[in-house]
């Protein structure tokens, strides 16, 4: 039951990131040149909601799962999106001179915890 509420909250969270991007949406991790600065929606907790649901939804198979594959393969997610969002974080602040302020006030990936 946790499990499944993990799996569709990190659905959820990646859908209201994507939607709250709109046409800003890119699958890489540099910003478009001709896109602003998000901060409303899920990005008024959350520096990045899409990654913050895939960091889920992995965590949410894993539990489903009960595996020690599954849970090492959350690690791996993690990791992953923790270097990607450093690297979007870098193209942001280059690109938005607020970025800097903005990350001062929400978390990376998980409100009051990181």
């Amino acid at each position: 039951m946790v499990s499944g509420a993990v799996l569709l909250g990190g659905g959820l969270l990646v859908l209201a990131g994507a939607w709250s991007l709109g046409k800003a949406l890119t699958p890489l991790p540099v910003p478009k040149l001709d896109a602003s600065l998000r901060t409303r929606g899920p990005y008024r907790f959350m520096g990045h909601p899409m990654d913050t649901g895939g960091i889920l939804a992995a965590w949410g198979c894993a539990l489903l799962g009960r595996s020690w594959p599954g849970t090492l393969w959350a690690v791996v997610v993690f990791a992953f999106f923790d270097r990607k969002a450093a690297v979007e974080e870098r193209l942001l602040l280059q690109t938005y001179p607020s970025y800097g302020s903005y990350c001062l006030a929400v978390a990376k990936f998980f409100p009051y915890l990181y």
